[in-house]
This record gives structure tokens, sequence and C-alpha cells, in this order.
């Protein structure tokens, strides 16, 4: 019985020892939680073990020493598990964190979805905030955005419909000019 005491207390404070690790790690890892599992169940099991001899000890206050340790073991036990999932799910939590502001953090429009995915940015705002940007808009400036580019901002019209439109009238334009020259 002293055998699997002794046993238990080496347990438990290993256990204690991998929950402060395990608590102070920015990023734990896998292996140690695992590590951590296993400990914990082959404390319970111990624990168990040492429960079935204290109950055939013949010896009354050594039965009731035993009792007691056993009480404290399975307390500890239960404050080991409570500990083991309240860190790891604030660690999960910190994990979801930073890969949700990993992944928003790469879109230049994080703060609202676009209706289509493959739209530009706005950038005549974009343009604003650079620190390349003239600080005063001059109408006379040759530096100016060309409004007739391609990749100029359009008016409110100009939708994936109206985009058709002049691309289909483009072709056709251009289809009816090259058979008319031929």
């Amino acid at each position: 019985m002293n055998a699997l005491f002794n046993s238990a207390l080496r347990q438990s404070t290993s256990i204690r020892k991998d929950l402060d690790q395990f608590a102070d790690s920015a990023a734990p890892s896998p292996h140690l939680q695992a590590q951590l599992n296993a400990s914990l169940t082959t404390f319970a099991r111990t624990i168990d073990d040492y429960g079935k001899l204290a109950k055939q000890e013949p010896v009354q206050t050594k039965q009731e020493k035993a009792f007691e340790r056993l009480k404290n073991f399975r307390n500890e036990l239960d404050e080991y598990r409570a500990s083991f999932k309240r860190i790891k799910s604030a660690n999960e939590d910190v994990q979801t964190i930073e890969a949700r502001t990993e992944l928003l953090g790469r879109r230049p429009h994080h703060a609202a979805t676009p209706e289509n995915p493959y739209s530009l940015p706005n950038t005549s705002a974009a343009a604003a905030h650079s620190p390349f940007a003239p600080a005063s808009y001059d109408p006379n400036a040759p530096y100016r955005p060309n409004a007739y580019s391609a990749g100029a901002q359009q008016g409110p019209e100009y939708d994936r419909e109206g985009h058709v439109l002049r691309e289909h009238t483009f072709f056709k334009h251009t289809s009816d000019q090259l058979w008319t020259s031929s």
C-alpha cells in the first residue's frame, strides 16, 4: 500500500508540473496534451487501486488514514482535470482568435465582406490614405488618375450586366468591322 501511495504522490507532482508547463506555454504542443491525458488516466487508475487496497486494510487506523489520503487524491484529480480542461479551452480560444485575425488580415476589405469576392478594393479610398498620395488634390496636376483606364472606378451604374452588355457590343462591332473589311 505504501508503494501505491508513493506512486500516486509522484504522479500528482508530475501532473502538477506538466499542468504548469502547459499553462505557461504560448503554443502548447499536442504531445504535452497527450502526455497530460495519459498521466491523468494513470493517476485515476492508481487511485482506484489504492482505494481497493484501503478497503482490504485490516488495521482500522491505517484504513482511516488511507481513506483520508484517497479523498485528498480524488480531490486533486478533480482539480487537475478541471484545470486541464480550462487551460485547454483557453488555448483553443487563443488559437482560434489568432487564426481568424490572420485569415481576415490578408484581405484588404476585412471590415465588410463584399458581395463579389473578385471585386477590386476601393482604390480611391486606399489612395486617399496612402503615404504617397498628395496632401491636397490639384485638378491640373499631371499625375492625376486617368478616368478612362481599366482600373478606374466607374459610376454607380457600372455593374456586371452593364459590363457584359458593353463587352458584347464591343465584340459585335469588332466582328462586323472584320467581316466588312475582308
